[in-house]
């Protein structure tokens, strides 16, 4: 017995039998497929400006006023803030406008390491965190106000 016998024989005719396909079903099936894995992912809803704000303000909060933090700011002050922000900040995205979501990340990035290195370790410490701070707030708000004209 070979299998080349068994291969030819009658029993074995049509036990496995793959259905026909064209190759215009297979690229209508891609084509389908592609398309509802990007669809939601490009159709990403953002929020109202007035919705996500509260958030916004909300999150900056949590990072105390500089004139509130006495030198040298202790441990337990920085891990409190640390851990707020990192339980928050994740409510900030998505942003209303893409034009602010730089701007939104690198303000997460500048606070959480100000609080996680505490003090800073870069030239001007907490002041210049804070500085930074200032600044992608300015942005954040300057490109959320509405318009005039």
């Amino acid at each position: 017995m070979t299998l080349g016998r068994h291969a030819r024989s009658s029993q074995f005719r049509g036990v496995v039998s793959l259905p026909r396909v064209s190759s215009r079903g297979v690229s209508k099936t891609l084509v389908a497929l592609v398309l509802a894995l990007l669809i939601p992912a490009c159709a990403e809803s953002r929020p109202e400006a007035t919705e996500w704000l509260s958030q916004w303000n909300s999150v900056v909060g949590l990072v105390p006023e500089r004139e509130s933090l006495e030198e040298p700011v202790s441990s337990e002050v920085c891990d409190t803030v640390l851990a707020s922000l990192r339980s928050s900040s994740d409510t900030l995205s998505p942003t209303p406008d893409e034009v602010i979501d730089e701007p939104v990340r690198s303000w997460i990035e500048v606070a959480e390491g100000a609080f996680f290195e505490c003090p800073p370790d870069e030239p001007g410490g907490f002041q210049a965190a804070y500085d930074e701070l200032e600044r992608l707030e300015s942005a954040v708000r300057s490109a959320l106000e509405p318009e005039d004209g």
